[in-house]
């Protein structure tokens, strides 16, 4: 079973994480300047991600998982996944706030974090529905 199908599986579940437990953090293999800064904002709904090419969920795999949780949930308007910008060491990819609803669980295990919205042409819809 491929990481992407144990994550599709979790996210139908619902699995739930108790408050009293820290999501765990992948072990990275990435130097520090080569990983974008990701700054704690206001929130603003959105979320960023950065997906490691060392890493164990590559892009495909998150826009595979992602696409299970909006197609379950009914296609909702506003869900939508985004990549970002490529570094050398991997991509960062943006949530919008209507997809918090519906992959909260997946962003807070793999770590995500409040961002501002990406500016128009700075990042490419993955997978979900823009209105």
């Amino acid at each position: 079973m491929s990481l992407a199908e144990v994550y599709a599986v979790a996210l139908r579940r619902a699995v739930t994480i108790p408050a009293n437990i820290s999501p765990a953090r992948e072990k990275l293999d990435v130097a520090v300047s080569d990983t974008p800064e990701m700054r704690a904002l206001p929130s603003t709904g959105w979320k960023q991600l950065f997906l490691p090419y060392s890493g164990s969920l590559t892009i495909d795999d998150m826009r595979e998982v992602f696409s299970i949780a909006f197609t379950a949930a009914g296609s909702p308007k506003g869900a939508a996944m985004y990549r970002g910008a490529e570094t050398k060491s991997g991509w960062t990819v943006y949530f919008s706030p209507t997809a918090e609803k519906i992959f909260g669980s997946v962003m807070v295990l793999k770590g995500a974090v409040d961002c501002d919205q990406p500016i128009a042409g700075d990042a490419a819809l993955l997978c979900g529905n823009e209105e």
